[in-house]
C-alpha cells in the first residue's frame, strides 16, 4: 500500500486530547509526531479524557498529573496506522509490587484502520513473586519468558524510564532499555522478532493503538508519565577525541586539565556532514566555577564546527563545552544527549627569573610587604584570595618595591584585574612616588560598562587612549 504522509502540528498533546488520525490513512513511521502526557493539562479523575479507559486515575505516585493504574485498568488511544518504517516509544513507569501492568500496541493483520486482531505484548511487569521484573515480548500468560536483563528486584518508590525501538519494515523490536531515573542504572533486551515470543503477533502488518493496563486484586496503583512516540534516528558519536583545543598561535593543547590560558579555538570534527541549521543554539561554553556562559562565536566547514573564544580564559578555573542534543547530520543521525567535554586552564606559575609574583594566596586578611592604603586581602569566590582595594571617596591603593630597580632592557607584567562598575581604577608602574607609567586604567560609564585605557590614571587625564569599551563590570 502506498504511504500517504500526514503533516502534523509540531506540539505536545496532553492525555486530555485525543490523538486521533484521520482512519483512511496509512502514516509512515516518519511522519508521526511527538506527545505526552503534559505537567499541566490534567487534574483530578480521569473521567474527561479522551482516551478509552477504565479505573484510571491521573495523579498519584509523587508527581501531578500522570497516568495512574489499578485493577483492571485501562487506558489506550490511536496513534495512526504505521505499516513501515521505524519508531521509538518511550514513557516513564513507576512499578507497585503488588500490580501487574502490560502496555501492548494493537493493530491488524491486513492493515485495516478499523481492526485490532494483532497486538505485539511490548513490556509486561511480573509481580507473581515479588520484586517486580521487567519483561518484553511476553503477555501475562505467554512463554516463553522475555526477561529484560537485570530488569528485576525493580524498587517500587523509584520512577523508570523504558525505551523501545520498534521497525515495521522488518517486523522487529530493535530494542528495549529500561533506566531508573533515581540510580541512572540501566538495563536492555536486544533485538528481536515479533513472533519470537508472542503468537498474538503473528501477521501484524500494522500497529495503530497504544493500551495500557494494570491487573491487581487491591488498591495499589501503577503510573505512567512522559509518554512519547518519535521517529527513530540513528545516534551520533561523539567522543572526547572529536575535540581539538588550540591556543592564539594555534598550538594544540593535548592536556585538557592545564590548557593554555591563551586557548583561543575549539574544534569539533564530526566526522560527517552537519545540517549547519542544527547547530543553531545547540553548543554552549560555561564557566564551571560560577555557572556563567562564555562569549565565542562559530562557524562550520568540512564536518568540523570551530568554536573561537571572544571572552578570555581564567587561571586556574574549570570550563566546558557542551553540544546539546538534536545536532543532526545530513545522513539523518542525531545528537541524542547532550555531551560535554570539561577542561580546565593551567595555573599561573612563578617564573624561576622573575623580579616579582604574588598570588595572596595563604594570606586571609593582611600582606607583609605590601605597602598599603584602604586595600586588604579578601577572598574571592572565583580567584581564591585577591587584593582588594576599596571604591571609597578618599581612594584606596597598594604598591610594593621590585628590586633591583629596572634601569634599562624590557619587562613584562602581567596580572588579573577585576573592576567595578562604580569605580575609577589604575594599575601603574612608578618610581617612587613621583613619576609612574599608567599600564591600565577602567573608567566607568554610568551604565554599568567600563571603557578601559592605558596611558592615562584617572578621567581628568588627557589625551585619552583607549583598549577597549563597553566592558562588563565584576569578572576577571
Amino acid at each position: 500500500m502506498k504511504s500517504i504522509k500526514t503533516k502534523f502540528i509540531s506540539t505536545i498533546i496532553s492525555v486530555g486530547m485525543i490523538l486521533n488520525l484521520a482512519s483512511a490513512l496509512t502514516v509512515h513511521a516518519a511522519d508521526l509526531i511527538v506527545y505526552g502526557f503534559g505537567t499541566n493539562y490534567l487534574s483530578g479523575e480521569a473521567t474527561a479524557l479522551n482516551w478509552y479507559k477504565q479505573s484510571v486515575q491521573v495523579n498519584g505516585g509523587g508527581r501531578e498529573n500522570v497516568l495512574s493504574l489499578a485493577s483492571n485498568a485501562t487506558a489506550e488511544t490511536n496513534i495512526g496506522n504505521i505499516t513501515e518504517g521505524a519508531f521509538e516509544l518511550s514513557f516513564d513507569y513507576k512499578p507497585a509490587s503488588s500490580v501487574r501492568s502490560y502496555l501492548y500496541l494493537a493493530g491488524s493483520s491486513d492493515g485495516s484502520t478499523d481492526k485490532n486482531d494483532k497486538y505485539l505484548p511490548l513490556f509486561y511487569s511480573a509481580v507473581d513473586s515479588n520484586p517486580v521484573s521487567l519483561y518484553s515480548g511476553k503477555a501475562a500468560s505467554n512463554t516463553p519468558q522475555a526477561k529484560i536483563t537485570g530488569a528485576e528486584n525493580l524498587d517500587s518508590s523509584h520512577w523508570y524510564n523504558v525505551d523501545a525501538v520498534i521497525d515495521m519494515t522488518s517486523k522487529k523490536v530493535k530494542s528495549v532499555t529500561v533506566t531508573d531515573l533515581t540510580t541512572n542504572a540501566k538495563y536492555s533486551k536486544g533485538e528481536y522478532s515479533f513472533t519470537a515470543y508472542a503468537s498474538v503477533a503473528d501477521g501484524m502488518v500494522a500497529i495503530r493503538r497504544l493500551r495500557f493496563g494494570g491487573y491487581a486484586d487491591n488498591t495499589d496503583r501503577v503510573y505512567i508519565d512522559n509518554v512519547e512516540i518519535r521517529p527513530y534516528v540513528t545516534a551520533m558519536t561523539v567522543t572526547n577525541n572529536s575535540f581539538t583545543f588550540k591556543d592564539s598561535s594555534y598550538i594544540i593543547q593535548s592536556d585538557l586539565t592545564s590548557v593554555s590560558k591563551n586557548t583561543k579555538t575549539i574544534e569539533i570534527d564530526f566526522g560527517k556532514a552537519i545540517d549547519e541549521a542544527t547547530l543553531s543554539g545547540k553548543v554552549t561554553v560555561k564557566n564551571t566555577v560560577n555557572n556563567t556562559d562564555v562569549a565565542f562565536t562559530g562557524s562550520y566547514s568540512n564536518n568540523v564546527y570551530t568554536v573561537t573564544l571572544t571572552d578570555s580564559l581564567i587561571n586556574s578555573t574549570g570550563y566546558s563545552i557542551t553540544l546539546n542534543s538534536g545536532i543532526t547530520a545530513t545522513d539523518g543521525s542525531a545528537l541524542k544527549d547532550n555531551f560535554s567535554v570539561p577542561f580546565v586552564v593551567e595555573a599561573m606559575e612563578e617564573n624561576a627569573n622573575s623580579l616579582f609574583y604574588d598570588d595572596f594566596n595563604g594570606v586571609t586578611t593582611e600582606t607583609t610587604h605590601w605597602y598599603k592604603d584602604k586595600a586588604i586581602v579578601a577572598s574571592d569566590k572565583d580567584a581564591g584570595n585577591v587584593l582588594s582595594v576599596s571604591g571609597t571617596a578618599e581612594g584606596g591603593f597598594a604598591m610594593v618595591g621590585v628590586s633591583p630597580a629596572i634601569t634599562s632592557g624590557k619587562v613584562e607584567a602581567t596580572f588579573e584585574f577585576k573592576p567595578a562598575a562604580s569605580v575609577e581604577s589604575f594599575v601603574s608602574v612608578c618610581e617612587g612616588s613621583s613619576k609612574y607609567l599608567p599600564i591600565i586604567c577602567a573608567i566607568p560609564d554610568g551604565e554599568g560598562t567600563l571603557t578601559l585605557q592605558t596611558g592615562k590614571r584617572f578621567n581628568t587625564n588627557n589625551p585619552p587612549a583607549k583598549i577597549s569599551t563597553g566592558r562588563t563590570a565584576n569578572i576577571w
